[in-house]
C-alpha cells in the first residue's frame, strides 16, 4: 500500500506541478508572443487580457500601455504622412525620442511646403513677368516698324505726287 499510496501522491504531485507551470508559462509565452510582434512593428488591436494581479498582469499592463503609445504615435505618423502637418501631437514622455524625431520631422516638412509653396508663387511671378516683357517688346517692334513702314510710305506717295505733277 505504501508503494501504491507514493504512486499516487506522486502523480497528484505532478499533476498540481503541470497545471500550474502552465498557467504561469500561458500567459508568458501570449506576452512574448506580442512582444515579438511590437518588434517587428505588429502592433496588436485588441488589448492583452491577462487578469493576473500579480508581476505577470503588471507586465501586461505596460504592454497595454506600450501598445497605446505606438498607436497614438503611428497615428500621427500616419497624418503626417497624409500632408496634415498641423496634427495636433503630445509626446509620450520627455525621453519620447520617437515622438520627438515626429514633431521635429513634421515642423521641417511644415516649412519646406511652405518653402516650396513659396518658390512655385515665385516661378509663376517670374513667368508673368516675363511674358509680359515679351509682349512689351513685340508692341514695341510692332510700333515702331509700323512707324517706319508708314513713314516711307508717306514719302514715297509724296514722290510720286511730285513726279506726276511734274510731267
Amino acid at each position: 500500500y505504501i508503494i501504491v499510496t507514493t504512486f499516487i501522491i506522486a502523480m497528484i504531485i505532478m499533476g498540481i506541478t503541470y497545471a500550474t507551470s502552465n498557467s504561469i508559462s500561458q500567459p508568458i509565452l501570449q506576452l512574448k508572443k506580442i512582444i515579438t510582434g511590437l518588434s517587428k512593428g505588429i502592433v496588436q488591436k485588441e488589448k492583452v487580457n491577462i487578469t493576473d494581479s500579480g508581476e505577470v498582469g503588471q507586465i501586461a499592463m505596460a504592454i497595454n500601455e506600450l501598445t497605446e503609445g505606438l498607436k497614438r504615435t503611428t497615428g500621427f505618423a500616419y497624418e503626417i504622412g497624409e500632408g496634415s502637418f498641423d496634427t495636433a501631437y503630445t509626446t509620450l514622455s520627455d525621453q519620447d525620442s520617437l515622438g520627438h524625431s515626429l514633431v521635429i520631422m513634421r515642423d521641417k516638412l511644415k516649412t519646406l511646403t511652405e518653402e516650396q509653396v513659396k518658390l512655385v508663387r515665385e516661378k509663376a511671378s517670374a513667368l508673368l513677368e516675363g511674358q509680359e516683357h515679351e509682349r512689351k517688346r513685340i508692341v514695341q517692334e510692332l510700333h515702331d516698324g509700323v512707324g517706319q513702314l508708314l513713314t516711307g510710305i508717306r514719302l514715297r506717295v509724296q514722290m510720286l505726287d511730285e513726279n506726276t505733277q511734274v510731267r
